[in-house]
């Protein structure tokens, strides 16, 4: 209480306090660095003069602290998944991600990412989506994250991650990949229907055991609880093969686009592969599961039976599977060997143009060639592991001669003889487009003939199941009213019977049609089943003497036939459209989800025209004079088709195509906002239909013709009001329009249900007599 006088000594700064009340004082200064200072006391008298002498020690505040790893498949271009721990001793202020192109200025990603700012120690989880930057095969990026901390006084510090570096792996890296992963889901593919026709021989065996037991003892619940598990396992080995083949996708969209069609049998396989499984048999599995301790021995019994036909769809769908994928690995291996060929082709062009001699040029594309030489012989063994192999020559042999070709240029040129080698290079060149022209000639010719194979099989099946679901409600018909002892319910025993072996002729044929036709769906194949499962039941019903309940049985094969038939029909007016589309040729029928225009479907009907009247005159050429042999037009000799055969399966293309085109105009119709052109675009579709059921009927007569010319002149006219009505659209929507009040029930809305009704009607077999078919029609319009 005798000081004052006091100062303060700081390394950088003095405090002075003179006249300090009560012997008190106060400083504010902040310290940045450590060191020593010193108090000087003093009083007026001189009593006192002291100094102290203290240390400073300044804790700096450090530096935020980082540390982040990547996640997931180092081949993967689609997406990386990071993890991480960020921290500081007082508190953190942000977080952000760069990732960035070698060789690249700018960024190709700066992303802030959000953090809870009160929390000095937190984990990171980070996602980075490839697939929007387009990264190519062999490029190379640098990813690294950014923390900064909350340091208010000396101003925020940041601290960088470790840089993490992925290096898209290259195209002969992906191949190699996409090999290998193939080829592991093959013959795991192939190990999977072994294991299924062991895991069947097991049930098999159970199910004998059980026959003649009252009631099951510890080793029949072990056999069950073993079983179990092997189900549990097939179940696992199931999902594991559905995401080998996601993987292999992605590996192989990242090498190259496919073309439409490839893509939509990878994605029609992909399906087939996530119903492997079916949703009935995992509830069956839980089932069993949850009542393992309660079973009794017929609840097992039924139980195992259920297992066991679930494992037999299962066995064949993965058979399907498995032949499907061989199919798509076969023509993906032609179609990149096409294109493999045509760059090729290029280069050997490229090196052909150019002047001076460039022998070790042409030596690494000799490299090159012999790469896909090999890779020819890849694809003729695809072919041959085919259960229906396709007819493709030798491509191994045409190889031979382009190699030998370039190989003698390459020679010619460094023995100096540099003429001869570039008529070597171009010469090579040559074969190399001969040998595309071969291949895609191969593919293109393979499709068609392939799809007008299957068309014709589904045609056939279908018949087959529409006279077996005529000959089940024939039994079901005769059935009524008959006692078990009358002699007839024999007969009608025996003709289910015979039903049955019917049944099986078309499930098996039908399954052998799936195998190649990746379009038909995996339900039919159960459908099909299902119907040989009641028919089965209806024989064994009938052999007790149960008619009521065989009939009901009978009746379920007949609904299944029925609904069977209807897949199938749709299937056959698919394949109908798509090859009427493609000989069309190509962006002649509209894209799915597009309008078409009168102007394309009068190029359509044009020149399906010019098609009818060629026909019609090689018909009327051929009936002037006796055919060879003394046999009349049409008729056929021992063993052959005849002009009849030929000309129904010509009618019957042509009859398709004006299907597709009939069906564009409905969908020109239904695109159209108000009803003007509607009358007329109903009047042309009612012509188009009469034309079909000509064509079907083996009717190519001359009013058939001139109704198409009719049909053509009104496409015409469509296409005039079509062009006026999109002026006139353009001209009101300049001055704009009043809108009126209309009643809530739209006519337009109401013909547009009515002609969805009518298509409902109108997905009637071709073959449906024209009586019936001119019934429907009058019936439709009324």
């Amino acid at each position: 209480e005798n000081i004052d006088w006091l100062s303060l000594s700081l390394p950088d700064s003095v405090f002075l306090k003179e006249n300090a009340e009560s012997g008190r004082a106060s400083f504010d200064f902040t310290a940045r660095s450590s060191g020593e200072y010193r108090i000087d006391l003093k009083n007026s008298q001189e009593s006192l003069n002291k100094r102290l002498s203290y240390s400073l020690d300044v804790v700096e505040d450090r530096r935020p602290e980082i540390r982040m790893d990547r996640l997931g498949d180092s081949l993967s271009l689609k997406e990386i998944y990071f993890s991480g721990l960020i921290s500081d001793d007082y508190g953190l202020q942000q977080l952000k991600f760069y990732a960035q192109l070698d060789g690249s200025p700018g960024f190709l990603k700066e992303e802030g990412i959000l953090i809870n700012r009160k929390l000095p120690n937190q984990p990171v989880y980070h996602y980075f989506n490839l697939e929007e930057h387009n990264i190519r095969a062999g490029q190379s990026i640098r990813m690294w994250f950014v923390v900064w901390d909350n340091d208010g006084v000396n101003g925020s510090k940041s601290s960088k991650s470790a840089v993490i570096r992925l290096e898209a792996p290259s195209l002969d890296e992906l191949k190699k990949a996409e090999r290998a992963s193939k080829d592991e889901m093959e013959a795991s593919m192939k190990d999977k229907i072994e294991d299924l026709k062991k895991f069947q021989k097991e049930i098999k065996e159970l199910e004998r055991r059980l026959i003649d037991k009252k009631e099951l003892n510890w080793q029949d619940k072990k056999a069950l609880q073993d079983l179990m598990q092997k189900q549990k396992d097939l179940q696992d080995s199931m999902e594991k093969l559905q995401k080998q083949n996601k993987q292999l996708n992605e590996t192989r969209n990242q090498l190259t686009e496919e073309d439409e069609r490839l893509l939509e049998k990878q994605k029609k396989i992909e399906d087939l592969f996530e119903n492997l499984m079916t949703d009935e048999m995992k509830e069956l599995f839980e089932e069993m599961e949850k009542m393992m301790e309660k079973l009794n021995k017929d609840q097992v019994q039924e139980k195992l039976s259920e297992m066991k036909m679930n494992n037999e769809e299962m066995e064949k769908e993965l058979d399907r599977t498995l032949e499907l994928f061989k199919q798509f690995e076969f023509e993906k291996a032609l179609q990149d060997g096409i294109d493999k060929l045509d760059e090729l082709k290029k280069e050997q062009e490229k090196l052909s143009d150019e002047k001076e001699e460039n022998a070790d040029k042409q030596d690494e594309l000799n490299e090159k060639f012999e790469e896909f030489a090999e890779d020819m012989k890849d694809l003729k063994e695809k072919n041959e592991a085919l259960e229906k192999p396709n007819e493709m020559g030798n491509p191994e042999e045409k190889s031979k001669e382009v190699l030998d070709e370039m190989e003698k240029s390459s020679e010619d040129m460094k023995s100096g003889n540099k003429k001869q080698g570039k008529q070597g290079q171009k010469s090579a060149a040559e074969q190399m487009q001969e040998m595309q022209d071969q291949m895609q000639s191969m593919m293109n010719e393979m499709g068609e003939e392939q799809a007008a194979e299957d068309l014709e099989a589904l045609r056939r099946l279908l018949e087959n199941l529409i006279q077996l679901s005529f000959d089940q409600e024939g039994i079901i018909d005769q059935l009524d009213g008959i006692s078990g002892k009358d002699p007839r319910f024999v007969e009608l025993a025996q003709e289910q019977k015979k039903l049955k072996d019917d049944s099986q002729v078309v499930a098996d044929s039908l399954y052998a049609l799936s195998k190649r036709v990746v379009a038909l769906e995996a339900t039919i194949n159960k459908e099909m089943n299902e119907i040989n499962k009641r028919v089965e039941s209806a024989i064994s019903l009938l052999s007790d003497r149960r008619s009521r309940e065989a009939q009901k049985e009978q009746q379920f094969a007949m609904t299944g036939m029925n609904n069977l038939a209807l897949i199938l029909d749709e299937s056959i007016q698919n394949a109908q459209m798509q090859s009427a589309q493609k000989q069309f040729g190509s962006g002649k029928c509209s894209k799915p989800g597009s309008s078409p225009s009168a102007g394309s479907l009068k190029k359509m009907q044009e020149a399906l025209n010019k098609q009818m009247e060629a026909l019609k005159k090689q018909m009327e050429g051929e009936k002037k004079g006796p055919t060879p042999g003394g046999k009349k037009p049409g008729e056929t000799g021992q063993g052959g088709t005849g002009s009849s055969g030929q000309h129904s399966e010509q009618l019957s293309k042509l009859a398709a195509k004006q299907s597709a085109i009939r069906n564009e105009l409905r969908r020109l119709k239904e695109s159209m906002r108000d009803g003007q052109g509607k009358g007329e675009m109903q009047k042309l579709e009612k012509m188009m239909e009469d034309t079909e059921r000509d064509l079907i009927t083996r009717q190519l007569s001359l009013e058939t013709i001139k109704r198409q010319e009719e049909i053509l002149t009104r496409l015409l006219e469509s296409e005039r009001s079509e062009r006026e009505r999109d002026f006139e659209e353009e001209r009101q929507a300049r001055e704009g329009k009043k809108n009126e009040k209309r009643n809530l029930f739209d006519l337009d809305e109401y013909i547009k249900l009515k002609e969805k009704e009518n298509e409902l009607y109108r997905t009637i077999p071709p073959k449906l007599n024209p009586y019936y078919k001119k019934k429907v029609s009058e019936y439709l319009n009324k």
